[in-house]
């Protein structure tokens, strides 16, 4: 089964956390620590959207998200909250 164009390793234009993204699974980890910050899944809605539902470790609280793939290296999120942030693929 081929990967789907969702997985992979993201960055938020911050650079403050990778988020990882395979089979489903949604973790977030510090750039600096390496520490989990978040952990959760992900289904995708259609070939371009994606639904997050997450913990935050830090804060103690389960989240949502929706992520709209705008290219193949960048996802444009927007939290249940209404904050909205853009992650860019990892390049290796």
């Amino acid at each position: 089964m081929a990967s789907s164009p969702f997985d992979g390793q993201w960055i938020g234009t911050d650079g403050v956390a990778v988020s990882t993204l395979r089979n489903g699974t949604f973790e977030s980890r510090s750039v600096q620590t390496g520490e989990q910050l978040t952990s959760g899944t992900y289904g995708v809605r259609d070939q371009s959207t994606i639904d997050l539902d997450f913990y935050s470790i830090k804060s103690q609280k389960r989240t949502t998200a929706a992520c709209l793939l705008v290219s193949r290296n960048q996802m444009n999120c927007t939290l249940a909250s209404g904050t909205r942030f853009v992650l860019n693929r990892r390049q290796a």
